[in-house]
């Protein structure tokens, strides 16, 4: 102990570490913006996740620093899709970590090149920089983080369930969108809500449930229904309220040409690097649908929980997903009043 603390205090050290700052401040790669946000990687783990302050991070080409928004970008979608899994949100973030340093090691050609000290004190100290080093890495516990990693395989075993109510969930708001569309107080229409939504799931499962049985004679392979059942969804909504306009937002917004913005984050792929360009385009519409649906419900406690989230962020119209027929014919024999003449 006493080599290591004689080690630190040399005059040598010191040498190092003011030649480390000088190389710095001639190649700012990993300089930090005046306007960053100190987020830490335990502070989105513990207590309340900071969704507010992350998404302002995520939406503001002008904040940040290098890495850090890789880790914010994981945190936030694993917290959107599982809010109470601080197991699968801490995988997320120290994959994510694990890709930004091993991004950072290829930057300074230690993998395509034969290692030198140089190459590796630019990578760990110019190219990766003090804030990732201080606010996400050792503050995740250092090199020790990466044992706790779980891989993807046993990660997605778990998700399988969990993906198919977030899938439902955002389906619900589909629903919810067409009824808040028609509904005007003593129209022909009622007034929207998850249990007149969840009517329209019981007419899809018993379509599929059709398929099944004709599957089932045949000896072939029968899939999972769609969409979960009336416990799950109730509980996303109990539960997650508050995202259930991003997710919903995320499932209209086109990422690449087959995928859209929830196919790319249930996949565990949403990055900073690939995709927070379109995170302000993402939040107007999750704002739209909020305000287009949750006034028109009877129970407004999921509009207040919006307005915490998303705040004044200026409203991203889009169109709302067509039905198909049996959603359609459900639709109707559910949302809509049938008054019966007067004889």
């Amino acid at each position: 102990m006493d080599d290591v603390l004689a080690l630190l205090e040399s005059d040598e050290m010191k040498a190092v570490v003011s030649a480390i700052d000088s190389l710095r401040r001639k190649y700012p790669q990993s300089s930090s913006s005046p306007k960053s946000e100190k987020i830490t990687f335990a502070q989105l783990l513990t207590g309340r996740f900071p969704a507010r302050e992350v998404l302002k991070v995520l939406a503001d080409k002008n904040v940040g620093y290098p890495g850090q928004k890789d880790i914010l970008a994981a945190a936030f979608s694993a917290w959107l899709l599982f809010p109470k899994a601080k197991g699968i949100r801490e995988n997320w973030m120290t994959h994510a970590m694990l890709l930004y340093l091993d991004q950072s090691e290829k930057s300074s050609g230690l993998y395509d090149q034969k290692w030198t000290l140089e190459r590796d004190i630019a990578a760990r100290y110019i190219f990766i920089g003090d804030d990732f080093l201080r606010d996400m890495l050792d503050n995740s516990g250092g090199y020790q983080a990466f044992m706790r990693v779980t891989s993807f395989e046993v990660l997605d075993a778990i998700l399988d369930h969990n993906i198919r109510t977030i899938r439902t969930a955002a389906r619900s708001m589909v629903y919810l969108h067409h009824g808040s569309k028609l509904y005007v107080e003593d129209g022909p229409f009622y007034r929207p809500s998850v249990s007149r939504a969840y009517t329209i799931f019981e007419a899809v499962r018993a379509s599929e449930e059709k398929i099944r049985d004709a599957l089932a004679k045949k000896k072939q392979k029968i899939p999972p229904y769609t969409y979960v059942g009336r416990s799950s969804l109730y509980n996303i909504w109990k539960d997650n309220k508050s995202a259930l306009p991003l997710i919903y937002a995320a499932s209209c917004l086109k990422a690449t040409r087959t995928k859209s913005l929830l196919d790319v984050l249930l996949n565990a792929e949403f990055s900073h690097g690939k995709h927070t360009h379109l995170v302000p385009v993402w939040l107007g519409m999750a704002r739209y649908a909020a305000d287009s649906i949750f006034p028109k419900m009877e129970d407004l406690s999921p509009l207040k929980s919006a307005n915490r989230l998303l705040g004044n962020i200026e409203p991203v119209p889009f169109p709302v997903p067509s039905l198909d027929e049996c959603e359609g014919s459900a639709f109707k024999d559910n949302f809509r009043r049938y008054f019966q003449r007067d004889s």
